[in-house]
Formats: C-alpha cells, structure tokens, sequence
C-alpha cells in the first residue's frame, strides 16, 4: 500500500451533535488537505448509531462519542480491517487508563465491539467503521466512561470504582487520537507484516475469549466460532443442517454470538 504518511487534522469538539459519524464526514468533506485524520467529539449525540442502523445510546454527558474521517486509499478487500485496527487502538487505550487485574477482564467481541469477558458479556464500549465515495472513511468510537446506558453495558467507572471528570476525557480522547493515527501509520509502513501481526494479537489475546462458544449465522442456523480468518474474516464451524462440521469464513455482521 503506497499511500503518504497520515497526519492529525482538524480537532472539533461540541455540546451535542447529531452523530459524530455524520459530522466528521461532513469536516472531511470541507477539508482540502488530503492524508489528515479529523476528528469530532460530541458530549453528546441525539441520533447516535451503530452498525446496521442500530441506535447507540448516547444522551449521557459522562461518556465518550467521537468519530475520525479520513481519506485514504484502501483496497476493497482490506477494508474488514479498519474496525479491528479502531478496536486494537481502543485496547490499547484502556490499557494505559486501567490497571493489569482489571484489563484481563476487557476484550474485543468480534467485530467491533469492547465487552467484559462475561457471559452474558456486558459492553463497554462500540466502533462503527464506514466507507463512502472517493475513499473517505469515517470511524466512530463509543465508550461508557462514567455512565451505563444499559443493563447489558458497564463503564470504567463501574469497573475501577474511579470518577472521571471532563479532563479526563479529554486525556481519554487525546490518547484515541494518538494510538490510533500511529496504528493506521504502521499499517501503511509494512502492510503485510502489521496485518499478520494485527491478526495474531487480537486472535491469541483480545478475541480469544470468543473461540469455542456459539453464536447464529445470518440469523437461523447456530455455529461456533474458531478464530480469526484473514483480512479480518471470522472462521466459524456450522453445527446444524446439511453443512454441520462444515468451517466457513464468513465477514462483519453475519455472526451474533449466543451470550445466554
């Protein structure tokens, strides 16, 4: 992948938004320098989403919502990537907010979302990664710092008993901003070896929580999920009907893991 090294563009931040995927792609849209991150961070969202048009909840001042457009030569099938490189950055992130004994219990559910290792999982955070005309793209990130939305999330407050006031938000979203520009940048350095290397850490760590337990393929039929596949493919095995024992390599959004 030939493509110039990526650099931070411009940084808004506002009370409230629609979403922060509509925004940013808006900024981006504005913006005539090309290979720039811009970033938009809203306090809150009135029309927050995540992947296939579902609501993300998002009316809490106590949380984060940001979202980073950019523009970027990527080919088509690379593009399952950017999501999991969106989660690595997220991990890394927490990684340097929260203590070891806590991180062990934090994973990547595939594809894009950060949940407790738990069944049923509770979530803590969600990346939605989107691609339009003219190679623009637009990541968004959801975390539940001081607030949980929902009987099925948690947030860092809940999990290290630490209040997190606007600064550290602030430092929270300082730190996205920085890991995720260097990732993208190794990425573009040496495709290949940071593919593999992408793959390999979120299979044997973050993900490996996943691997054994069951989940429903496109919605009707129950398989079980065995690892990552290339290019950010998830291989399943089915377990029912005519293709039972049959391993598939199946892309985002046609696997819901079972949590009950």
């Amino acid at each position: 992948m030939n493509s110039p090294v990526l650099k931070e563009g411009k940084i808004v931040e506002v009370e409230e938004c629609q979403s922060t995927q509509e925004s940013a792609r808006t900024l981006c849209a504005k913006e005539t320098s090309l290979n720039h991150l811009h970033w938009v961070r809203s306090k809150v969202q009135s029309s927050g989403r995540g992947r296939q048009g579902r609501v993300w909840e998002s009316a809490s001042k106590d949380n984060l919502y940001v979202s980073c457009a950019f523009n970027l030569e990527v080919k088509p099938q690379h593009v399952p990537l950017l999501p999991l490189i969106a989660g690595k950055s997220m991990m890394e992130v927490l990684g340097q907010i929260m203590i070891p004994d806590l991180m062990k219990n934090v994973g990547l559910k595939w594809p894009n979302d950060v949940v407790l290792r738990t069944f049923p999982h509770l979530k803590l955070g969600g990346i939605l990664a989107e691609a339009f005309a003219k190679n623009v793209f637009v990541v968004g990130w959801g975390l539940n710092v001081g607030d949980s939305p929902l009987e099925t999330s948690t947030s860092i407050k809940a999990l290290t008993g630490k209040e997190f006031d606007s600064e550290s938000k602030k430092v929270i979203f300082s730190l996205l901003r920085s890991v995720f520009l260097q990732q993208l940048n190794d990425w573009l350095s040496d495709e290949e070896t940071y593919t593999r290397t992408l793959e390999l850490e979120l299979s044997t760590n973050h993900m490996s929580w996943m691997w054994g337990h069951r989940g429903s393929y496109l919605g009707k039929t129950t398989a079980e999920a065995l690892c990552l596949g290339p290019l950010g493919t998830l291989k399943i095995r089915m377990c029912e009907g005519p293709e039972a024992g049959k391993i598939r390599e199946i892309s985002a959004g046609d696997f819901v893991l079972i949590t009950k």
